[in-house]
């Protein structure tokens, strides 16, 4: 997620008097106990250690690319925007790159995009599990095809994706981004459990 100047929650709390590291503190505190509870509520999930470490890493990888990218990565003659983990700005960037890379720098978001890419090949063929995947039918392509449209304009109005705003976001307590993942909390409800539930495709 770059950076950006949206109003954080912790602003709406030093309102009514608290001071800014109180507020911070109270607002971060409260935020994760909700979200750890929301996730622990699960039965399945609190058996699966790993994906709570999985989540736990990946916590700590948005936590160093905010320290990569505003402290390590700092440059006083050539000042670039703080940023972590987010996909839809950095894949269009990588594309750019691929297609004009004389005319282009490598960023965080690009290196980290080829980085999922590379890391993701190498675990598949050290676990014997890549293979490769089609589509089942013209209505299985299109479904997709639909999907992916709309999660990149959905992406780009919310200035982040599930991860973008729904973690790299609210890491930095920003309204919007609770805003952006209620929104993307209700639509998967709606998607997977209510009145606009996607069918499974049958197999071809």
């Amino acid at each position: 997620m770059r950076e950006h100047h949206a109003w954080p929650v912790s602003a709406l709390l030093s309102v009514v008097g608290l001071n800014e590291a109180l507020a911070r503190m109270l607002a971060a505190s409260v935020l994760s106990a909700a979200l750890i509870i929301f996730a622990l509520s699960h039965a399945r999930f609190r058996r699966s250690w790993g994906q709570i470490a999985a989540g736990l890493i990946v916590g700590l990888l948005i936590a160093a690319g905010w320290y990569a990218t505003g402290y390590l990565g700092a440059d006083d003659f050539n000042p670039t925007p703080v940023t972590s983990l987010t996909f839809i700005a950095p894949i269009a960037d990588g594309l750019q790159y691929v297609m004009l890379s004389t005319g282009s720098t490598l960023n965080f978001g690009i290196v980290t995009v080829f980085g999922v890419f590379a890391g993701s090949l190498v675990t598949a063929l050290a676990t014997g599990r890549f293979h490769l995947e089609g589509y089942q039918s013209p209505r299985h392509m299109l479904r997709s095809a639909g999907g992916a449209a709309l999660m990149g304009a959905g992406g780009v109005m919310a200035f982040g994706c599930s991860i973008g705003q729904g973690l790299t976001g609210l890491s930095t307590l920003s309204l919007a981004s609770v805003v952006a993942v209620a929104g993307i909390l209700a639509g998967a409800a709606a998607g997977l459990r209510g009145a606009l539930r996607v069918r499974p495709l049958a197999p071809a």
